[in-house]
């Protein structure tokens, strides 16, 4: 992504590290072939492995990526809180970051995990339908105003002039991943009358040429944000989870994003439920960093370091959740009911 390459050897690494990499017509590599990708890339470009960078002065804090649960909203005291589904296991591991020359393995996760999505049929949303997102995260990352760990789900309306649900549930201390947060206490139901940062008609007139894609955004972004590639960035970020049920359209912003400088790779970091995973750092000062969460294995996206996604699936009316009595979809895959 950088427009300035190191000098000295990097032209002969990034030849071996070429051969890790399958051809652009496959959509997806055996577990094996992933894990010598990854292991491939971290060996080659993070020759110098750092601890978490020391916190310093307080960053800005990065935009909001979810909607604020404002009222009109019930509000009813839980006494408990509810099953979640993901669990976790193992010890705290603390991630260790290469230094930002790691920008073109950054590219090639992307890339590989672009081509995961590609090729799959996409889902059919009908307009009467709505789309149903679930995270489960810290209480002020998701949006819902309060401090703790919780669920959240999401009921997009499909049509732009109807109004959507939010729904937060607690989590209890002890099915908090890592006890990190503390649990909320409350359950909250509200109306959502805020489509996603763009509703699925608009994303999907958007090329899927990635270079296209990208010229785009910035045109369409521009004005906006601290800075146009943060501006970009945030735009991603928002529709990211929604656009897994267009596999062409989020292949192509993935790739995207693998263009926008300053990113970096952590081996082995943890997402909002405490799944271990490969981690992307995007980092734009003064703002806070986001970092994104892929399967080790798959490189499917888990969600970021503060919020996991969970589900992402049609339904045909709000507050109807996907049948849980079968397994759900991985988070990347979706389901229609």
């Amino acid at each position: 992504m950088s427009a300035f390459p190191r000098k000295g050897d990097e032209a002969g690494a990034c030849e071996e590290l070429a051969v890790l990499l399958p051809t652009p017509d496959v959509p997806g590599l055996a577990p094996d072939r992933h894990r010598e990708l990854r292991e491939g890339i971290v060996r080659e470009i993070g020759r110098q492995l750092a601890d978490e960078e020391t916190p310093c002065a307080r960053h800005r804090p990065r935009w909001r990526r979810f909607t604020t649960v404002v009222v009109p909203i019930v509000v009813v005291v839980a006494t408990a809180g509810v099953a979640v589904l993901v669990r976790t296991a193992g010890q705290d591991t603390p991630p260790h970051a290469v230094s930002v020359s790691d920008e073109p393995s950054a590219v090639r996760l992307l890339d590989q995990a672009a081509a995961a999505q590609a090729g799959r049929p996409p889902v059919t949303v009908r307009p009467d339908q709505y789309v149903y997102v679930r995270h489960l995260g810290d209480g002020q990352v998701l949006g819902f105003g309060l401090r703790g760990f919780g669920q959240r789900e999401d009921w997009y309306a499909a049509r732009a002039d109807a109004s959507g649900v939010i729904r937060v549930t607690p989590v209890t201390k002890g099915e908090a991943p890592q006890n990190r947060y503390e649990p909320t206490s409350q359950s909250m139901t509200g109306t959502n009358d805020a489509p996603p940062p763009w509703p699925l008609t608009r994303l999907r007139a958007l090329p899927t040429d990635p270079d296209v894609l990208l010229n785009k955004l910035y045109e369409d972004t521009g004005g906006q944000g601290p800075s146009r590639d943060e501006a970009v960035f945030e735009l991603i970020n928002g529709v990211i989870d929604t656009t897994t049920l267009e596999p062409n359209l989020n292949a192509a912003l993935l790739r995207a994003a693998g263009r926008l400088p300053g990113t970096t790779v952590k081996e082995d970091v943890r997402d909002g439920a405490g799944r271990h995973g490969v981690g992307l750092t995007f980092r734009f000062p003064p703002s806070d960093p986001t970092t994104w969460v892929f399967d080790p294995r798959t490189l499917t996206y888990l969600g970021t370091t503060e919020s996991a996604l969970l589900d992402v699936a049609v339904v045909d009316e709000k507050l109807r959740v996907p049948d849980r009595s079968t397994p759900g979809p991985s988070p990347g895959e979706t389901s229609m009911l």
